[in-house]
């Protein structure tokens, strides 16, 4: 018998603040997906052209492009 892989999925809902009216998307993505891939998945979603750095937070901890780090601005 052949065994079946199960997914863990997140469904995200992700909204741009202090925009009028509210633009948001839903995305799901499995538990692996890296914040690299997840930044490359909100820039598909939102018709975006990757023309910023990107960074996340969590708790404090900032993960996100590497040229963050360098002292880079965009």
């Amino acid at each position: 018998m052949k065994q079946i892989e199960v997914k863990e999925v997140y469904q995200l809902y992700i909204y741009l603040e202090e925009i009028e009216p509210v633009i948001w998307r839903w995305l799901k993505v499995e538990s692996r997906t890296s914040l690299f891939e997840l930044h490359n998945f909100i820039q598909f979603v939102f018709n975006w052209k990757n023309y910023h750095l990107y960074q996340f937070n969590k708790n404090g901890v900032l993960f996100g492009d590497p040229r963050w780090r360098a002292g880079c601005s965009a």
